[in-house]
């Protein structure tokens, strides 16, 4: 018995191989893409909002103050290199006390 189904056995781990291996070839028009990046994104922003508070704190700045990305990014900064949204948005950092935001709308956190 065992030996009349190793062929569908193999055939449908081959099919799950094939399925996993070929995953990026999926059309992603049906997969929420943007969205489903929505939780990492909001964790680097919030990175990046407390790089922003440790400048604030470091350089004796104040509520709308304004860092540059050489203020918090590089070799000797809080983070070497601008973190990026994964579902591809551009951040903008923005003044202290003011949200970093992501320009992806599905990434716009809900108040």
């Amino acid at each position: 018995m065992i030996a009349a189904l190793a062929p569908l056995i193999a055939f449908g781990s081959m099919l799950f191989y094939v399925e996993i291996i070929h995953w990026e070839l999926f059309p992603t028009s049906l997969l929420n893409v943007a969205g489903a990046y929505a939780n990492p994104c909001r964790a680097n922003r919030k990175q990046i909002e407390m790089a922003k508070t440790q400048w604030a704190a470091d350089e004796n700045k104040t509520v709308g103050d304004m860092p540059t990305d050489t203020d918090l990014f590089g070799a000797d900064r809080y983070f070497r290199v601008k973190p990026s949204c994964p579902g591809g948005g551009t951040y903008t950092v923005g003044r202290v006390g003011e949200p970093t935001r992501c320009s992806l709308k599905q990434h716009v956190d809900q108040p």
